[in-house]
């Protein structure tokens, strides 16, 4: 597994002017998740993600990844209220979608 994050998960764009504070998306802290929700959210991204790494990793291994990638600010959880589903993007991407 590369320490790149890999996101396929897009934003909905809001329309020019038509957005308001509380209808984009927002990045929820794995901090204001108690363990149990925090795990059972990386859990969640991991078995849907797909990705082939050409090895076969565990769940746990997969997870830990991602959870470090978190902490260390290379992937943000984001939450977004108009399709009301939460993604992971790379800082990169959050950092120009906040533009």
């Amino acid at each position: 597994m590369s320490d790149s994050f890999d996101s396929s998960e897009s934003l909905a764009q809001p329309a020019p002017g038509a957005a308001s504070a509380s209808s984009l998306p927002v990045e929820i802290p794995l901090s204001a998740l108690s363990d149990e929700a925090a795990s059972a959210v990386l859990e969640s991204y991991v078995l849907r993600e797909g990705t082939d790494y050409g090895v076969e990793y565990t769940l746990e291994m997969k997870v830990s990844r991602l959870r470090k990638q978190i902490e260390a600010k290379k992937a943000h959880l984001i939450y977004d209220p108009t399709s009301e589903t939460i993604s992971f993007l790379t800082a990169n991407e959050w950092r120009k979608w906040r533009q």
